[in-house]
């Protein structure tokens, strides 16, 4: 069952790119974004103790990366889905974050509207790999 609304921590160092998708999330019917930061740390701290249902992760972060992060998001519980939002198409970087646990895996030039796809999917438990991977 979906929750409603599906809470969305959006986890993104580009301050301009972090603002769109913190846009498009709060658009989507259904969906609220209770987080947005610019690096895990801060991110892992908030939702240790109120976890999100989603997580959009960006990988190349300040600090702790991102591969890192999402194993640290998938202990808290309730475990919360998580969507890695990056530049890369390497298929060795997302087969990194699938055994890592990631719920699905989008590159940044994808459509707004496959970003709103893969976020809805994520949320139903699905996964979801963007077509440029």
């Amino acid at each position: 069952m979906i929750p409603s609304p599906v809470r969305v921590v959006v986890v993104e160092d580009h301050p301009l790119y972090r603002a769109a998708v913190v846009s498009l999330a709060d658009d989507l019917a259904g969906f609220e974004v209770v987080g947005a930061y610019g690096d895990a740390e801060s991110a892992l701290a908030a939702a240790a103790d109120d976890p999100p249902d989603v997580v959009v992760l960006d990988l190349a972060l300040p600090g702790t990366d991102g591969i890192t992060a999402l194993g640290r998001f998938r202990a808290l519980a309730p475990e919360p889905s998580v969507l890695v939002l990056t530049m890369s198409e390497d298929p060795a970087v997302l087969a990194t974050a699938v055994r890592a646990g990631a719920r699905g895996y989008v590159v940044k030039g994808a459509e707004p509207e496959d970003i709103a796809l893969a976020l809805r999917a994520v949320a139903r438990g699905q996964a979801v790999f963007g077509a440029q991977v």
